[in-house]
């Protein structure tokens, strides 16, 4: 599944968005990858709170409360099922996005170990593979894609 995610495809245009910048997700491997940056991009733009003002620190987790619950309103198919599953306190809470993340990343890639060494394989083939070059794929293309392959295996096993 996880080498599904790396192949080229030219003609597929980029995940839908919603009319906030969310990306809606359906619980696809191929667009994994892509909803985690940018949910965790939403994530991170958050300014920082210092600890001694509480003002800040209430009105910084109130507003990643809403960038949760902008995510989950966006989330499809399997990836709904997986955040219902967790549950609304657990999303909403201090780490719910790690929490959504992991149990995500679980859903979608059970044998992570088993998948790390298939994409440890298929990243060594020099010839016929999905992470070879295809015909008429820019060399810009095929290198961010041998780079998210790189960045994949280490992510599924370290």
């Amino acid at each position: 599944m996880a080498v599904n995610s790396l192949r080229y495809r030219p003609n597929v245009g980029v995940c839908d968005e919603s009319k906030f910048g969310y990306v809606v997700f359906t619980g696809t491997p191929y667009d994994y990858h892509h909803w985690k940056f940018r949910t965790e991009l939403k994530i991170a733009s958050l300014p920082e709170a210092r600890e001694d003002k509480p003002e800040e620190v209430k009105l910084r987790k109130e507003k990643k409360m809403e960038i949760m619950r902008q995510v989950v309103e966006n989330l499809q198919g399997d990836a709904m099922s997986i955040a219902a599953d967790l549950g609304i306190p657990k999303i909403l809470g201090e780490n719910g996005d790690r929490l959504l993340f992991e149990a995500v990343t679980k859903s979608l890639f059970p044998i992570a170990r088993q998948e790390a060494k298939e994409l440890y394989k298929e990243g060594h083939r020099s010839r016929e593979g999905s992470l070879c070059r295809q015909n008429g794929e820019p060399m810009q293309s095929y290198i961010i894609r041998r780079r998210r392959w790189w960045t994949l295996l280490q992510s599924l096993d370290s």
